[in-house]
């Protein structure tokens, strides 16, 4: 029998894949049930679960695309790789290749996960959305840093020898007055 996956969208929405199909939350029944619904465009193949993800129940109209067992497992572990890029510091080319090498064992799913070029940018924006927000730099805290050299703009900066003479040439403007 077969058992449903919950897997998650790469816009971060809940999803089930169940006997080769995935579907989205669709409304929760006056009983408690959850009716899910075909992910696929023009697909009216719907599923119903109990509260626990439990008891899956196939009915309605029928799937107009052929089921895919493999893709369940490929969503689970793109889930996963968005999951594991948000959480672990973790670089993403070495998530992907933790997660690809789980897949080794079947030639056919292990085939159709995307490349990782192709899903490095929704990754990134997993990792981004865990983040705490970005601390701007105000013109004191530049200065702090950096002394006068962060108020110049200039194309040409020499660092010398021990000395630490710096060298500013072509210096254009000021930045901070």
């Amino acid at each position: 029998m077969d058992r449903v996956i919950r897997i998650q969208t790469s816009r971060g929405m809940d999803a089930i894949f169940y006997a080769g199909y995935s579907y989205r939350f669709d409304r929760r029944a006056a009983n408690g049930d959850i009716q899910w619904r075909c992910l696929r465009d023009a697909c009216y193949g719907r599923l119903r679960t109990d509260v626990d993800y439990n008891q899956p129940t196939i009915f309605g109209n029928p799937h107009v695309h052929p089921s895919n067992a493999e893709d369940g497992v490929i969503r689970a572990t793109l889930t996963r790789m968005r999951e594991r890029a948000a959480t672990e510091s973790t670089s993403i080319p070495q998530i992907y290749q933790e997660e690809a090498n789980r897949l080794a064992g079947s030639a056919s799913t292990s085939a159709m996960l995307p490349i990782l070029q192709s899903i490095d940018s929704s990754l990134h924006r997993a990792r981004r959305s865990h983040l705490p927000a970005q601390v701007w730099k105000t013109q004191k805290q530049c200065q702090s840093y950096y002394g006068n050299f962060c108020g110049y703009n200039t194309k040409q900066t020499k660092f010398t020898q021990p000395s630490n003479v710096y060298s500013i040439s072509e210096c254009t403007a000021c930045i901070f007055r």
